[in-house]
Protein backbone atom coordinates (compact mmCIF):
# COMPACT_ATOMS: atom_id res chain seq x y z
CA UNK A 1 0.00 0.00 0.00
CA UNK A 2 1.54 3.32 -1.12
CA UNK A 3 0.21 5.08 1.97
CA UNK A 4 2.47 2.95 4.20
CA UNK A 5 5.53 4.20 2.40
CA UNK A 6 4.45 7.82 2.80
CA UNK A 7 3.76 7.19 6.49
CA UNK A 8 7.21 5.67 7.04
CA UNK A 9 8.78 8.74 5.43
CA UNK A 10 6.85 11.04 7.79
CA UNK A 11 4.65 12.49 5.06
CA UNK A 12 1.54 12.18 7.19
CA UNK A 13 -0.78 14.52 5.33
CA UNK A 14 -0.16 12.76 2.00
CA UNK A 15 -0.39 9.34 3.69
CA UNK A 16 -3.76 10.26 5.23
CA UNK A 17 -5.05 11.21 1.81
CA UNK A 18 -3.87 7.86 0.35
CA UNK A 19 -5.56 5.94 3.19
CA UNK A 20 -8.76 7.91 2.66
CA UNK A 21 -8.76 7.13 -1.06
CA UNK A 22 -8.12 3.45 -0.33
CA UNK A 23 -11.11 3.34 2.09
CA UNK A 24 -13.33 5.09 -0.45
CA UNK A 25 -12.44 2.49 -3.04
CA UNK A 26 -12.39 -0.58 -0.78
CA UNK A 27 -14.67 0.11 2.21
CA UNK A 28 -15.08 -3.59 3.03
CA UNK A 29 -11.49 -4.63 2.47
CA UNK A 30 -9.97 -6.95 5.07
CA UNK A 31 -7.43 -4.19 5.86
CA UNK A 32 -10.06 -1.43 6.04
CA UNK A 33 -9.90 -1.14 9.87
CA UNK A 34 -6.10 -1.07 9.78
CA UNK A 35 -6.15 1.60 7.05
CA UNK A 36 -8.64 3.66 9.04
CA UNK A 37 -6.41 3.34 12.12
CA UNK A 38 -3.29 4.49 10.28
CA UNK A 39 -5.20 7.32 8.65
CA UNK A 40 -6.26 8.45 12.16
CA UNK A 41 -2.65 8.24 13.37
CA UNK A 42 -1.62 10.47 10.45
CA UNK A 43 -4.33 12.97 11.35
CA UNK A 44 -3.23 12.85 14.99
CA UNK A 45 0.35 13.56 13.93
CA UNK A 46 -0.72 16.70 12.02
CA UNK A 47 -2.92 17.73 15.01
CA UNK A 48 -6.26 17.18 13.29
CA UNK A 49 -7.57 15.71 16.52
CA UNK A 50 -11.27 15.94 15.73
CA UNK A 51 -10.89 14.05 12.44
CA UNK A 52 -8.62 11.45 14.05
CA UNK A 53 -11.06 10.88 16.94
CA UNK A 54 -13.93 10.40 14.51
CA UNK A 55 -12.02 7.63 12.69
CA UNK A 56 -10.76 6.01 15.91
CA UNK A 57 -14.25 5.71 17.35
CA UNK A 58 -15.08 3.55 14.32
CA UNK A 59 -11.84 1.60 14.66
CA UNK A 60 -12.42 0.60 18.31
CA UNK A 61 -15.85 -0.75 17.43
CA UNK A 62 -13.96 -3.66 15.89
CA UNK A 63 -13.30 -5.79 18.96
CA UNK A 64 -11.05 -8.11 16.93
CA UNK A 65 -8.72 -5.44 15.63
CA UNK A 66 -5.19 -6.51 16.62
CA UNK A 67 -4.08 -2.99 17.54
CA UNK A 68 -7.25 -2.00 19.35
CA UNK A 69 -5.27 -1.16 22.53
CA UNK A 70 -3.12 1.28 20.58
CA UNK A 71 -6.22 2.75 18.95
CA UNK A 72 -7.74 3.38 22.38
CA UNK A 73 -4.50 5.07 23.47
CA UNK A 74 -4.48 7.41 20.47
CA UNK A 75 -8.22 8.06 20.88
CA UNK A 76 -7.63 9.03 24.49
CA UNK A 77 -4.93 11.48 23.47
CA UNK A 78 -7.15 12.96 20.74
CA UNK A 79 -9.96 13.52 23.24
CA UNK A 80 -7.51 14.94 25.75
CA UNK A 81 -6.14 17.36 23.16
CA UNK A 82 -9.67 18.59 22.48
CA UNK A 83 -10.37 18.98 26.23
CA UNK A 84 -12.96 16.19 26.06
CA UNK A 85 -11.80 14.95 29.43
CA UNK A 86 -14.60 12.50 30.24
CA UNK A 87 -14.22 10.84 26.85
CA UNK A 88 -10.45 10.64 27.32
CA UNK A 89 -10.88 8.99 30.73
CA UNK A 90 -13.31 6.47 29.24
CA UNK A 91 -10.80 5.51 26.52
CA UNK A 92 -7.93 5.12 29.00
CA UNK A 93 -10.15 3.17 31.41
CA UNK A 94 -11.12 0.70 28.71
CA UNK A 95 -7.53 0.29 27.59
CA UNK A 96 -6.18 -0.41 31.10
CA UNK A 97 -9.14 -2.62 31.99
CA UNK A 98 -9.26 -4.80 28.89
CA UNK A 99 -5.58 -4.83 27.99
CA UNK A 100 -3.66 -4.85 31.32
CA UNK A 101 -0.64 -6.53 29.66
CA UNK A 102 -0.46 -4.04 26.80
CA UNK A 103 2.56 -1.78 26.68
CA UNK A 104 -0.01 1.02 26.44
CA UNK A 105 -1.55 0.15 29.83
CA UNK A 106 1.11 1.90 31.91
CA UNK A 107 0.97 5.30 30.15
CA UNK A 108 -2.84 5.02 29.96
CA UNK A 109 -3.01 4.72 33.76
CA UNK A 110 -1.09 7.96 34.13
CA UNK A 111 -2.90 9.70 31.29
CA UNK A 112 -6.17 8.90 33.02
CA UNK A 113 -4.97 10.73 36.13
CA UNK A 114 -3.85 13.70 34.03
CA UNK A 115 -7.23 13.88 32.28
CA UNK A 116 -9.04 13.84 35.63
CA UNK A 117 -6.81 16.66 36.88
CA UNK A 118 -7.48 18.74 33.79
CA UNK A 119 -11.20 18.11 34.33
CA UNK A 120 -10.74 19.63 37.84
CA UNK A 121 -11.74 16.30 39.43
CA UNK A 122 -8.88 16.62 41.88
CA UNK A 123 -9.78 13.85 44.32
CA UNK A 124 -10.19 11.29 41.53
CA UNK A 125 -7.05 12.60 39.82
CA UNK A 126 -5.01 12.17 43.01
CA UNK A 127 -6.26 8.59 43.34
CA UNK A 128 -5.45 7.95 39.69
CA UNK A 129 -1.88 9.25 39.99
CA UNK A 130 -1.34 7.33 43.20
CA UNK A 131 -2.66 4.19 41.47
CA UNK A 132 0.07 4.59 38.84
CA UNK A 133 2.75 5.03 41.51
CA UNK A 134 1.54 1.96 43.41
CA UNK A 135 1.22 -0.26 40.35
CA UNK A 136 4.43 0.76 38.58
CA UNK A 137 7.17 1.17 41.22
CA UNK A 138 9.76 1.24 38.45
CA UNK A 139 7.62 3.10 35.94
CA UNK A 140 9.32 5.39 33.48
CA UNK A 141 6.82 8.19 34.16
CA UNK A 142 6.96 8.32 37.95
CA UNK A 143 8.18 11.93 37.89
CA UNK A 144 5.13 12.90 35.81
CA UNK A 145 2.85 10.96 38.15
CA UNK A 146 4.29 12.72 41.20
CA UNK A 147 3.93 16.08 39.48
CA UNK A 148 0.24 15.59 38.63
CA UNK A 149 -0.38 14.11 42.07
CA UNK A 150 1.04 17.31 43.59
CA UNK A 151 -1.09 19.46 41.28
CA UNK A 152 -4.17 17.50 42.33
CA UNK A 153 -3.27 17.95 46.00
CA UNK A 154 -2.91 21.67 45.36
CA UNK A 155 -6.36 21.63 43.77
CA UNK A 156 -7.66 20.03 46.97
CA UNK A 157 -5.83 22.73 49.00
CA UNK A 158 -3.65 20.01 50.53
CA UNK A 159 -0.57 22.19 50.22
CA UNK A 160 1.54 20.40 52.82
CA UNK A 161 0.91 17.07 51.09
CA UNK A 162 1.77 18.65 47.73
CA UNK A 163 5.08 19.93 49.13
CA UNK A 164 5.92 16.42 50.37
CA UNK A 165 5.14 14.94 46.95
CA UNK A 166 7.22 17.57 45.17
CA UNK A 167 10.16 17.09 47.52
CA UNK A 168 10.12 13.41 46.53
CA UNK A 169 10.03 14.36 42.86
CA UNK A 170 12.85 16.92 43.05
CA UNK A 171 14.94 14.66 45.28
CA UNK A 172 14.62 11.35 43.43
CA UNK A 173 14.23 12.65 39.87
CA UNK A 174 16.46 15.72 39.78
CA UNK A 175 17.13 15.20 36.06
CA UNK A 176 13.41 15.09 35.23
CA UNK A 177 11.95 17.53 32.74
CA UNK A 178 9.45 18.34 35.51
CA UNK A 179 12.15 19.69 37.86
CA UNK A 180 11.67 23.41 37.17
CA UNK A 181 7.86 23.20 37.21
CA UNK A 182 7.97 21.13 40.38
CA UNK A 183 10.06 23.77 42.17
CA UNK A 184 7.64 26.45 40.98
CA UNK A 185 4.59 24.58 42.27
CA UNK A 186 6.41 23.79 45.52
CA UNK A 187 7.08 27.48 46.05
CA UNK A 188 3.43 28.28 45.32
CA UNK A 189 2.22 25.64 47.78
CA UNK A 190 4.53 26.93 50.51
CA UNK A 191 3.49 30.50 49.76
CA UNK A 192 -0.19 29.54 50.05
CA UNK A 193 0.52 28.24 53.57
CA UNK A 194 2.30 31.46 54.53
CA UNK A 195 5.69 29.68 54.67
CA UNK A 196 7.50 32.43 52.84
CA UNK A 197 11.11 31.61 53.66
CA UNK A 198 10.85 27.99 52.44
CA UNK A 199 8.97 29.30 49.39
CA UNK A 200 11.79 31.75 48.70
CA UNK A 201 14.31 28.90 48.90
CA UNK A 202 12.24 26.83 46.44
CA UNK A 203 12.13 29.74 43.99
CA UNK A 204 15.89 30.23 44.35
CA UNK A 205 16.37 26.56 43.46
CA UNK A 206 14.03 27.03 40.51
CA UNK A 207 16.08 30.01 39.31
CA UNK A 208 19.30 27.97 39.53
CA UNK A 209 17.77 25.04 37.62
CA UNK A 210 15.75 26.98 35.05
CA UNK A 211 16.82 27.18 31.40
CA UNK A 212 17.08 30.68 30.02
CA UNK A 213 13.44 30.89 28.76
CA UNK A 214 12.13 30.06 32.27
CA UNK A 215 14.36 32.38 34.30
CA UNK A 216 11.97 35.31 33.98
CA UNK A 217 9.24 33.22 35.61
CA UNK A 218 11.65 32.31 38.43
CA UNK A 219 12.77 35.91 39.00
CA UNK A 220 9.15 37.07 39.14
CA UNK A 221 8.00 34.34 41.56
CA UNK A 222 11.03 34.93 43.79
CA UNK A 223 10.48 38.68 43.75
CA UNK A 224 6.81 38.36 44.76
CA UNK A 225 7.66 36.02 47.64
CA UNK A 226 10.41 38.36 48.87
CA UNK A 227 7.96 41.27 48.66
CA UNK A 228 5.38 39.39 50.72
CA UNK A 229 8.09 38.60 53.27
CA UNK A 230 8.86 42.32 53.64
CA UNK A 231 12.29 41.97 51.99
CA UNK A 232 11.72 44.91 49.67
CA UNK A 233 15.29 45.63 48.58
CA UNK A 234 16.04 42.07 47.37
CA UNK A 235 12.54 41.90 45.87
CA UNK A 236 13.26 45.06 43.89
CA UNK A 237 16.55 43.52 42.72
CA UNK A 238 14.72 40.48 41.29
CA UNK A 239 12.15 42.62 39.49
CA UNK A 240 14.85 44.96 38.19
CA UNK A 241 16.84 42.02 36.80
CA UNK A 242 13.76 40.66 35.07
CA UNK A 243 12.88 44.02 33.51
CA UNK A 244 16.41 44.68 32.25
CA UNK A 245 17.44 41.18 31.16
CA UNK A 246 14.12 39.78 29.92
CA UNK A 247 12.29 42.79 28.42
CA UNK A 248 10.36 40.60 25.99
CA UNK A 249 9.04 38.28 28.67
CA UNK A 250 5.33 38.18 29.52
CA UNK A 251 6.46 38.88 33.09
CA UNK A 252 8.32 42.10 32.20
CA UNK A 253 5.36 44.50 32.46
CA UNK A 254 3.93 43.16 35.74
CA UNK A 255 7.50 43.02 37.08
CA UNK A 256 7.92 46.74 36.41
CA UNK A 257 4.76 47.43 38.42
CA UNK A 258 5.98 45.17 41.22
CA UNK A 259 9.36 46.94 41.12
CA UNK A 260 7.58 50.24 41.74
CA UNK A 261 5.62 48.73 44.63
CA UNK A 262 8.79 47.30 46.18
CA UNK A 263 10.53 50.67 45.89
CA UNK A 264 7.50 52.31 47.51
CA UNK A 265 7.49 49.90 50.44
CA UNK A 266 11.25 50.37 50.78
CA UNK A 267 10.58 54.13 51.24
CA UNK A 268 12.40 54.99 47.99
CA UNK A 269 9.49 57.06 46.77
CA UNK A 270 11.51 58.97 44.19
CA UNK A 271 12.58 55.77 42.44
CA UNK A 272 9.06 54.40 42.83
CA UNK A 273 7.54 57.44 41.13
CA UNK A 274 9.89 57.10 38.14
CA UNK A 275 9.09 53.40 37.76
CA UNK A 276 5.35 53.78 38.22
CA UNK A 277 5.09 56.70 35.79
CA UNK A 278 6.82 54.48 33.21
CA UNK A 279 4.16 51.81 33.84
CA UNK A 280 1.42 54.41 33.31
CA UNK A 281 2.96 55.43 29.97
CA UNK A 282 3.75 51.97 28.60
CA UNK A 283 1.24 49.54 30.10
CA UNK A 284 -2.37 50.75 29.76
CA UNK A 285 -3.72 47.55 31.32
CA UNK A 286 -1.66 48.22 34.48
CA UNK A 287 -1.97 52.01 34.49
CA UNK A 288 -4.78 52.14 37.07
CA UNK A 289 -2.79 50.09 39.57
CA UNK A 290 0.27 52.24 38.94
CA UNK A 291 -1.71 55.44 39.53
CA UNK A 292 -3.00 54.04 42.80
CA UNK A 293 0.57 53.24 43.84
CA UNK A 294 1.57 56.82 42.93
CA UNK A 295 -1.09 58.02 45.35
CA UNK A 296 0.47 55.78 48.00
CA UNK A 297 3.82 57.46 47.26
CA UNK A 298 2.19 60.81 48.02
CA UNK A 299 0.72 59.46 51.25
CA UNK A 300 4.13 58.16 52.30
CA UNK A 301 5.61 61.61 51.58
CA UNK A 302 2.67 63.27 53.43
CA UNK A 303 1.49 64.99 50.25
CA UNK A 304 -2.10 64.29 51.16
CA UNK A 305 -3.82 66.84 48.94
CA UNK A 306 -2.14 65.54 45.78
CA UNK A 307 -2.73 61.93 46.84
CA UNK A 308 -6.41 62.66 47.27
CA UNK A 309 -6.69 64.08 43.75
CA UNK A 310 -5.06 60.97 42.25
CA UNK A 311 -7.38 58.72 44.27
CA UNK A 312 -10.42 60.62 43.04
CA UNK A 313 -9.36 59.97 39.43
CA UNK A 314 -8.60 56.34 40.23
CA UNK A 315 -11.98 55.71 41.86
CA UNK A 316 -13.98 56.69 38.75
CA UNK A 317 -12.14 54.24 36.47
CA UNK A 318 -14.45 51.70 34.83
CA UNK A 319 -14.63 48.85 35.32
CA UNK A 320 -14.10 49.48 39.01
CA UNK A 321 -10.52 48.60 40.05
CA UNK A 322 -9.97 45.59 42.28
CA UNK A 323 -8.54 47.76 45.07
CA UNK A 324 -11.36 50.35 44.90
CA UNK A 325 -12.35 49.73 48.53
CA UNK A 326 -8.82 50.34 49.81
CA UNK A 327 -8.62 53.48 47.67
CA UNK A 328 -11.85 54.77 49.24
CA UNK A 329 -10.51 54.46 52.76
CA UNK A 330 -7.16 55.92 51.67
CA UNK A 331 -9.05 58.95 50.35
CA UNK A 332 -10.78 59.37 53.71
CA UNK A 333 -7.42 59.03 55.47
CA UNK A 334 -5.98 61.86 53.35
CA UNK A 335 -8.98 64.05 54.19
CA UNK A 336 -8.43 63.30 57.88
CA UNK A 337 -4.70 64.07 57.68
CA UNK A 338 -5.57 67.42 56.08
CA UNK A 339 -7.56 68.04 59.29
CA UNK A 340 -10.82 68.31 57.40
CA UNK A 341 -12.49 66.34 60.14
CA UNK A 342 -16.20 66.94 59.28
CA UNK A 343 -15.66 65.79 55.68
CA UNK A 344 -13.51 62.86 56.76
CA UNK A 345 -16.12 61.74 59.31
CA UNK A 346 -18.82 61.84 56.60
CA UNK A 347 -16.61 59.87 54.16
CA UNK A 348 -15.92 57.22 56.76
CA UNK A 349 -19.59 56.96 57.69
CA UNK A 350 -20.41 56.38 54.01
CA UNK A 351 -17.60 53.85 53.72
CA UNK A 352 -18.93 51.86 56.71
CA UNK A 353 -22.44 51.86 55.27
CA UNK A 354 -21.35 50.74 51.79
CA UNK A 355 -18.61 48.29 52.79
CA UNK A 356 -19.87 46.68 55.98
CA UNK A 357 -18.11 43.41 55.16
CA UNK A 358 -14.80 44.96 54.12
CA UNK A 359 -11.64 43.95 56.01
CA UNK A 360 -10.97 47.69 56.48
CA UNK A 361 -14.17 48.16 58.53
CA UNK A 362 -12.40 48.29 61.90
CA UNK A 363 -9.88 50.83 60.61
CA UNK A 364 -12.67 52.99 59.16
CA UNK A 365 -14.63 52.83 62.42
CA UNK A 366 -11.61 53.87 64.47
CA UNK A 367 -10.73 56.74 62.12
CA UNK A 368 -14.31 58.02 62.19
CA UNK A 369 -14.19 57.91 65.99
CA UNK A 370 -10.92 59.89 65.87
CA UNK A 371 -12.47 62.56 63.61
CA UNK A 372 -15.49 62.91 65.90
CA UNK A 373 -13.17 63.18 68.90
CA UNK A 374 -11.35 66.04 67.17
CA UNK A 375 -14.75 67.69 66.61
CA UNK A 376 -15.53 67.42 70.33
CA UNK A 377 -18.26 64.82 69.79
CA UNK A 378 -16.95 62.56 72.53
CA UNK A 379 -20.17 60.57 73.05
CA UNK A 380 -20.33 59.59 69.38
CA UNK A 381 -16.61 58.88 69.32
CA UNK A 382 -16.94 56.64 72.37
CA UNK A 383 -19.79 54.69 70.76
CA UNK A 384 -17.71 54.07 67.64
CA UNK A 385 -14.70 53.00 69.71
CA UNK A 386 -16.92 50.40 71.34
CA UNK A 387 -18.01 49.17 67.91
CA UNK A 388 -14.41 49.03 66.70
CA UNK A 389 -13.38 47.02 69.79
CA UNK A 390 -15.99 44.36 68.96
CA UNK A 391 -14.37 43.86 65.53
CA UNK A 392 -11.20 42.60 67.28
CA UNK A 393 -8.67 44.04 64.84
CA UNK A 394 -5.16 43.76 66.38
CA UNK A 395 -3.71 46.56 64.24
CA UNK A 396 -5.99 49.23 65.75
CA UNK A 397 -6.72 47.73 69.19
CA UNK A 398 -4.18 49.77 71.18
CA UNK A 399 -4.95 53.10 69.50
CA UNK A 400 -8.69 52.47 69.74
CA UNK A 401 -8.53 51.74 73.48
CA UNK A 402 -6.49 54.90 74.06
CA UNK A 403 -8.92 57.02 72.07
CA UNK A 404 -11.85 55.54 73.97
CA UNK A 405 -10.14 56.28 77.29
CA UNK A 406 -9.62 59.91 76.19
CA UNK A 407 -13.31 60.15 75.23
CA UNK A 408 -14.36 58.86 78.65
CA UNK A 409 -11.95 61.24 80.37
CA UNK A 410 -13.34 64.25 78.51
CA UNK A 411 -16.88 63.02 79.21
CA UNK A 412 -15.89 63.13 82.91
CA UNK A 413 -16.49 59.41 83.27
CA UNK A 414 -13.38 59.17 85.38
CA UNK A 415 -13.85 55.70 86.86
CA UNK A 416 -14.25 54.07 83.43
CA UNK A 417 -11.47 56.14 81.90
CA UNK A 418 -9.13 55.31 84.80
CA UNK A 419 -9.62 51.58 84.30
CA UNK A 420 -8.74 51.85 80.62
CA UNK A 421 -5.65 53.97 81.29
CA UNK A 422 -4.54 51.47 83.93
CA UNK A 423 -4.91 48.61 81.41
CA UNK A 424 -2.96 50.58 78.81
CA UNK A 425 -0.17 51.33 81.31
CA UNK A 426 0.31 47.63 82.06
CA UNK A 427 1.36 46.82 78.50
CA UNK A 428 2.95 50.11 77.34
CA UNK A 429 6.63 50.95 76.94
CA UNK A 430 8.26 53.24 79.52
CA UNK A 431 7.47 56.55 77.83
CA UNK A 432 3.82 55.78 77.18
CA UNK A 433 3.38 54.10 80.57
CA UNK A 434 4.35 57.42 82.18
CA UNK A 435 1.64 59.24 80.23
CA UNK A 436 -1.03 56.62 80.93
CA UNK A 437 -0.21 56.64 84.65
CA UNK A 438 -0.49 60.44 84.61
CA UNK A 439 -3.88 60.19 82.95
CA UNK A 440 -4.94 57.61 85.53
CA UNK A 441 -3.83 60.00 88.28
CA UNK A 442 -5.82 62.82 86.65
CA UNK A 443 -8.92 60.61 86.69
CA UNK A 444 -8.53 60.00 90.44
CA UNK A 445 -7.85 63.70 91.08
CA UNK A 446 -10.90 64.96 89.19
CA UNK A 447 -13.02 62.26 90.85
CA UNK A 448 -11.93 63.64 94.24
CA UNK A 449 -9.91 60.56 95.17
CA UNK A 450 -6.91 62.63 96.31
CA UNK A 451 -5.04 59.92 98.19
CA UNK A 452 -5.11 57.59 95.16
CA UNK A 453 -4.19 60.52 92.91
CA UNK A 454 -1.11 61.24 95.05
CA UNK A 455 -0.13 57.56 94.96
CA UNK A 456 -0.24 57.56 91.14
CA UNK A 457 1.21 61.02 90.51
CA UNK A 458 4.22 60.80 92.84
CA UNK A 459 6.25 58.37 90.67
CA UNK A 460 5.38 60.36 87.54
CA UNK A 461 6.54 63.61 89.15
CA UNK A 462 9.88 62.06 90.13
CA UNK A 463 10.58 60.41 86.76
CA UNK A 464 13.64 61.73 84.93
CA UNK A 465 11.73 61.78 81.61
CA UNK A 466 9.23 64.31 82.93
CA UNK A 467 11.18 67.28 81.56
CA UNK A 468 10.93 65.88 78.01
CA UNK A 469 7.15 66.18 77.87
CA UNK A 470 5.29 69.49 78.28
CA UNK A 471 1.97 67.72 78.85
CA UNK A 472 3.35 65.81 81.83
CA UNK A 473 4.63 68.96 83.56
CA UNK A 474 1.12 69.51 84.92
CA UNK A 475 1.62 66.52 87.18
CA UNK A 476 3.29 68.70 89.84
CA UNK A 477 0.35 71.11 89.87
CA UNK A 478 -2.12 68.27 90.38
CA UNK A 479 0.11 66.53 92.90
CA UNK A 480 0.54 69.71 94.93
CA UNK A 481 -3.17 70.43 94.98
CA UNK A 482 -4.05 66.79 95.82
CA UNK A 483 -1.67 66.96 98.83
CA UNK A 484 -3.19 70.28 99.87
CA UNK A 485 -6.71 68.81 99.63
CA UNK A 486 -5.60 66.15 102.10
CA UNK A 487 -4.31 68.75 104.57
CA UNK A 488 -0.66 68.10 103.69
CA UNK A 489 0.14 71.74 103.00
CA UNK A 490 3.87 71.56 103.73
CA UNK A 491 4.31 68.60 101.36
CA UNK A 492 2.37 70.45 98.65
CA UNK A 493 4.79 73.40 98.48
CA UNK A 494 7.70 71.62 96.71
CA UNK A 495 5.74 70.10 93.74
CA UNK A 496 3.93 73.42 93.24
CA UNK A 497 7.28 75.26 93.06
CA UNK A 498 8.59 72.67 90.60
CA UNK A 499 5.58 73.31 88.43
CA UNK A 500 6.00 77.09 88.52
CA UNK A 501 9.67 76.74 87.53
CA UNK A 502 8.65 75.38 84.11
CA UNK A 503 4.97 76.27 83.80
CA UNK A 504 3.71 77.64 80.49
CA UNK A 505 0.03 77.61 81.46
CA UNK A 506 -2.10 77.91 84.62
CA UNK A 507 0.51 80.06 86.37
CA UNK A 508 -2.00 82.24 88.30
CA UNK A 509 -3.81 79.12 89.56
CA UNK A 510 -0.52 77.52 90.57
CA UNK A 511 0.68 80.70 92.35
CA UNK A 512 -2.58 80.95 94.25
CA UNK A 513 -2.51 77.26 95.26
CA UNK A 514 1.10 77.69 96.40
CA UNK A 515 0.08 80.74 98.46
CA UNK A 516 -2.64 78.70 100.18
CA UNK A 517 -0.16 75.90 100.94
CA UNK A 518 2.36 78.39 102.33
CA UNK A 519 -0.27 80.14 104.42
CA UNK A 520 -1.42 76.85 105.91
CA UNK A 521 2.22 75.99 106.61
CA UNK A 522 2.71 79.18 108.67
CA UNK A 523 4.71 80.99 105.98
CA UNK A 524 2.68 84.21 105.77
CA UNK A 525 5.33 86.33 104.00
CA UNK A 526 5.89 83.69 101.32
CA UNK A 527 2.13 83.31 100.98
CA UNK A 528 1.70 87.08 100.51
CA UNK A 529 4.26 87.09 97.70
CA UNK A 530 2.59 84.13 96.00
CA UNK A 531 -0.82 85.79 96.21
CA UNK A 532 0.64 89.00 94.79
CA UNK A 533 2.14 87.09 91.83
CA UNK A 534 -1.14 85.26 91.28
CA UNK A 535 -2.87 88.61 90.86
CA UNK A 536 -0.41 89.97 88.35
Amino acid sequence: MAANGLFNRGLFKQAAQEYDEFLAQYPTHAQATAARYWMAVCQYRVREFDKAAEQLRRVVQDQKFAQRDEALAVLGHCELSQKHYDEAVAAFDELAGKYPDSKQAEPATLNRGQALYLAAKYADAAKGCQAYLDKYPNGTSRADALYFLALSQRGLKQNDAAVGTLRELTGKYSDSARQVDALLVMGQALEAEGKLQPAIEAYRQMLAAAPEPRKADAHYSLGVALYKAGSYVPAAAEFSTLVSEFPGSTFAKPARLQLGLAQLEGKKTGDARNTLNEVVRESPDLAADARYALAKCDITDEQYDHARRILEEFMVVQPRPANFVQAAIDHAFCTMKLQQFPQAADELETFRAQHADAPQLAQATYWQAFCLHKLGKYDQSHDLCQQAAKLKAPDIAQANTELDAEDLFLLKKYAEAGKQFAALARTADDARRLRFTFRQGQCEYFAGNYAKAVELLHPVASDAKLGENDELQQVNLLLGDALLQQGKAAEAIEPLKRYLAVAKTDRPQAQYTLGVAELKSNQPEAARQSFDQAGQ
